[in-house]
C-alpha cells in the first residue's frame, strides 16, 4: 500500500497507480472501455501483472491475492475513517452511508474535448478508473485551472491523504500529504458539475 501511495504521488500514471487501476477493472462491473487509459489498458494489465509476480515471489497467483488483500483492508480502514471522522465536506450518516464532496482540477483541454461546457451541472465525463482530488476549496493546480465537483459516496473513496504518517517526518502524510489534501476515489458513472475556472471564482 505505501508503494502505491508512493507511487501515485509520482504520478497518477506511474506504474504503481496503473496496477491499482487494473486491478479495479478486474473486480468493478463497470466496463474497462468506458475508462480513460492514457497509456492504454494493456500496458496497466502489464503492470499489475508484473508486481503480482514480484508480491508473490513468482506466483502470479499468489501475488494478485495479496494485492486484493491489501485493497480489501485499505478501504475497510477508508471506510472506518470516513464514517467516524468530522472534517469538512465530509457527511456522516448514521445508519446509512455518507457522502464526500469531491473537487478535482481539470484541463481546459480536456474539458473542450469531452464537450463539457463551463458552469454546466450533472454532466457526464471519460474518466479513469480511479482518480484523485481533494475536499478542501479551492483544489490545488495540479491538473489545470478547471474545478469540477461531485457528490460520491463513501465507498467509492479508495484512500485519504491523512491516513498515513511516515517514519522519516511525522508531518508527513500519504501522497502529497497537505500540499493537495489528496483522496483518491473511484468516479466512473457519477456525473460532475463544472463549477468555474481557479482564479475567476
Amino acid at each position: 500500500i505505501i508503494d502505491w501511495m508512493v507511487g501515485h504521488e509520482s504520478s497518477g500514471w506511474s506504474s504503481m497507480s496503473q496496477v491499482l487501476m487494473h486491478f479495479l477493472t478486474l473486480h468493478r462491473k463497470a466496463p474497462s472501455a468506458g475508462h480513460f487509459w492514457k497509456e492504454g489498458e494493456i500496458m496497466a494489465k502489464c503492470d499489475y501483472e508484473d508486481r503480482a509476480k514480484l508480491e508473490g515471489a513468482g506466483d502470479l497467483a499468489r501475488g494478485k491475492k495479496i494485492i486484493e488483500n491489501s485493497f480489501i483492508i485499505l478501504h475497510a480502514f477508508t471506510q472506518i475513517v470516513l464514517g467516524h471522522i468530522d472534517f469538512p465536506n465530509n457527511s456522516i450518516r448514521r445508519g446509512g452511508e455518507g457522502t464526500v464532496r469531491f473537487l478535482r482540477s481539470e484541463s481546459k483541454h480536456v474539458m473542450r474535448d469531452q464537450n463539457i461546457m463551463t458552469y454546466k451541472n450533472n454532466v457526464a465525463m471519460k474518466v479513469a478508473s480511479y482518480s484523485s482530488g481533494s475536499v478542501v476549496a479551492p483544489p490545488p493546480l495540479v491538473h489545470g485551472t478547471e474545478v469540477t465537483e461531485r457528490i460520491i459516496p463513501h465507498h467509492r473513496v479508495i484512500a485519504l491523504y491523512f491516513m498515513l504518517r511516515t517514519l522519516v517526518n511525522a508531518n508527513q502524510g500519504a501522497f502529497s500529504n497537505d500540499l493537495q489534501n489528496e483522496f483518491t476515489a473511484i468516479l466512473g458513472g457519477i456525473n460532475c458539475n463544472y463549477i468555474g475556472t481557479l482564479g475567476r471564482n
